[in-house]
């Protein structure tokens, strides 16, 4: 009878180790430096892996697969969004099997969507992380200037901040 009580202290160690964190922005590069905060953070107090899945990273993994330039970003991105969202989900579920990773951090802008967002919410949930969304705000002349900086379709960018701030806003 002991021994069943060990191992029901023991899942329950384990289920509640597992942390993933969804990093929501506008700009790759403030969520990237608050992922990269919160894995120092878990790495210092855990002494665990921590695998960091970032959305940017992959946009250049495909278009240096595929070829493309990234100065032509306007040409390429729209058609391949969906495709760099099933490699997050990919690069995600492999993560999730490997017994080593106890927290897994999603850096990007895919989440703004509320259905990606739930969809990956309950991946995660049935594979035993405990998810939590942090917002990372930025302002409009940030969002501008990043915009203007990587060639990137401005209507765009504002339609992501529009839609952040419909969903993280205070007011």
């Amino acid at each position: 009878m002991s021994e069943e009580i060990v191992e029901y202290v023991d899942t329950e160690v384990e289920a509640v180790k597992k942390k993933a964190y969804l990093i929501i922005g506008v700009i790759p590069r403030d969520t990237r430096a608050v992922a990269k905060q919160i894995q120092a953070n878990l790495e210092f107090e855990t002494n665990d892996m921590i695998n960091l899945i970032s959305e940017q990273d992959l946009v250049y993994d495909y278009v240096s697969d595929k070829g493309y330039h990234p100065l032509c970003l306007k040409a390429w991105l729209e058609p391949i969004k969906n495709q760099i969202i099933v490699r997050l989900l990919e690069k995600t579920e492999s993560a999730i099997g490997n017994i080593h990773v106890n927290s897994i951090i999603i850096d990007g802008s895919f989440a703004l969507d509320a259905d990606i967002r739930k969809v990956y919410t309950e991946i995660l949930e049935e594979q035993g992380y405990e998810v939590g969304v942090v917002p990372v705000n930025s302002n409009m002349m940030s969002i501008i200037s990043y915009g203007w900086s990587s060639g990137t379709n401005l209507k765009s960018h504002y339609l992501l901040w529009k839609k952040y701030n419909q969903q993280y806003s205070r007011t």
